[in-house]
């Protein structure tokens, strides 16, 4: 159950690329790693005018697909 293990990952000083953004409703950015140059897409959660982080259905199938994904070694 290793691999499932939640992690943070600081990109605070990471390249941003300026890409065009897709659609949706959530804040996204492509970054890239300082170390190996590889691209990374993150997508951020909606932040509430009161500062609560809320999580949308979308975010929860997303973790879901990403677990799946890796369960069954696809690329």
């Amino acid at each position: 159950m290793e691999k499932f293990k939640t992690t943070y990952t600081d990109i605070s000083d990471w390249q941003i690329n300026i890409y065009q953004n897709t659609g949706g409703t959530r804040s996204k950015k492509i970054a890239l790693h300082p170390d190996t140059n590889k691209e990374f897409f993150f997508k951020g959660s909606k932040e509430l005018d009161t500062g609560e982080i809320r999580y949308p259905t979308e975010f929860w199938s997303e973790i879901v697909s990403l677990r799946f994904q890796k369960l069954m070694e696809l690329k």
